[in-house]
């Protein structure tokens, strides 16, 4: 299984991440072609890597 990371500025205080940036969102969702239930890495910042799993797609966030 492939993980994909992605770094950025993200906001971990709770149990998800919310990505509202619309170029990850574009590559996550139609070049990547990542689908719900598919699990990425997110780095955070201070270099802190989260596994996360999908979720939720739409236009405006995942």
């Amino acid at each position: 299984m492939r993980l994909h990371r992605f770094i950025y500025n993200f906001d971990n205080k709770g149990p998800y991440i919310i990505v509202d940036d619309k170029i990850l969102i574009n590559q996550i969702r139609n070049v990547l072609k990542l689908k719900i239930s598919e699990h990425t890495i997110f780095i955070l910042e201070a270099g802190t890597e989260v596994e996360a799993e999908l979720t939720k797609i739409n236009n405006n966030y995942l």
